[in-house]
């Protein structure tokens, strides 16, 4: 009898997993990292990453440090998201994939233009954090 709890239970935290996932607005969560950038609310960008944050990028490899550092002097001044894909890789880790086109500057260098970019976001506690993070300058 005590397994057959033990499976309920299994099932009905995977189900409860599952449904809170597909209840996210990843857009929006995915768009508002970007829009704390823009707005320069660096605490609230931070508040999005988790501490095992790793971004990958053509100058090298970012912890959640160096990723705020880049982004602090960062000039975003607007950013259009399409092509935006869900990939559920498990209940509670989520890949997406999509298209930015950004007109921003950093440190009078342009950074400006199309970007192909993935973000792994996990459930930590009982919030979503983006644990990796990529950018690939389109052609």
């Amino acid at each position: 009898m005590r397994a057959v709890w033990l499976i309920t239970g299994a099932l009905f935290c995977s189900t409860t997993a599952a449904l809170a996932q597909a209840s996210v607005d990843w857009m929006s969560k995915e768009t508002g990292m970007w829009q704390a950038v823009k707005d320069k609310r660096i605490d609230t960008f931070s508040a999005g990453l988790d501490s095992s944050f790793v971004g990958v990028y053509a100058e090298g490899l970012h912890n959640r440090d160096t990723e705020i550092s880049q982004v602090r002097p960062a000039n975003l001044r607007e950013f259009h998201l399409s092509d935006f894909t869900v990939h559920r890789l498990g209940p509670q880790v989520v890949l997406l994939t999509y298209k930015v086109v950004v007109n921003a500057e950093s440190g009078g260098k342009d950074l400006s233009g199309t970007y192909w970019v993935a973000s792994v976001w996990q459930m930590r506690g009982q919030q979503w954090r983006t644990v990796m993070h990529t950018e690939s300058k389109a052609p």
